[in-house]
C-alpha cells in the first residue's frame, strides 16, 4: 500500500512538471496584456506591460474575442526581443480558438526580471480588410 501511494505521487509530480506548473501551495499570479481596439492590421507591440517584480513563467495563454474577414491571427509574446513561446494561433481558417491557447513558455525566456517589457505581437493573415477585436493575453508566474 505504501509503495502505491509512493508511486502515485511520483506520477502527480510528473505531471505537475510536464505541464510546468510549481509545487502545490505556490502562490501564481497573472501578468495580463490586453488590446481592445480593432486592429486592421499585423503589428508589432500592440500591447506592452512592464513586469512588475522578478517571476518565473509557468504557462502563457493567448486568443482574441472576435475576426471578421481574417484567416488566420497568431500573437506573439515577447520580452524585449526574446519570444516567450512559439506563436499562438489564436484564429485558424475563419475561426476563433474558444478559450484561447495555451502554451509554455521557451526553454531560456522562463525567468524575468523586475522591469522587463513584456509585448504583444500581432499577425494576421488573409481576408482583403481583416479586423480583430480584442487581443489578449495573460502570463501566469511566480514570484522568484
Amino acid at each position: 500500500m505504501d509503495l502505491m501511494l509512493i508511486v502515485l505521487a511520483i506520477g502527480l509530480m510528473a505531471v505537475l512538471r510536464l505541464f510546468a506548473f510549481p509545487p502545490p501551495g505556490t502562490p501564481m499570479e497573472c501578468l495580463t496584456l490586453r488590446q481592445a481596439e480593432d486592429i486592421t492590421a499585423s503589428g508589432d507591440s500592440i500591447a506592452t506591460l512592464r513586469v512588475p517584480f522578478p517571476c518565473r513563467i509557468h504557462q502563457i495563454e493567448a486568443g482574441v474575442e472576435e475576426i471578421d474577414d481574417a484567416t488566420d491571427v497568431d500573437i506573439d509574446l515577447e520580452n524585449g526581443t526574446v519570444d516567450l513561446c512559439d506563436p499562438l494561433p489564436a484564429a485558424d481558417s475563419s475561426a476563433i480558438v474558444a478559450g484561447g491557447v495555451i502554451d509554455t513558455p521557451d526553454t531560456g525566456a522562463e525567468d524575468l526580471a523586475a522591469g522587463d517589457i513584456l509585448h504583444m505581437d500581432v499577425d494576421i493573415t488573409g481576408g482583403t480588410a481583416p479586423t480583430v477585436v480584442g487581443c489578449w493575453a495573460k502570463v501566469w508566474v511566480t514570484r522568484t
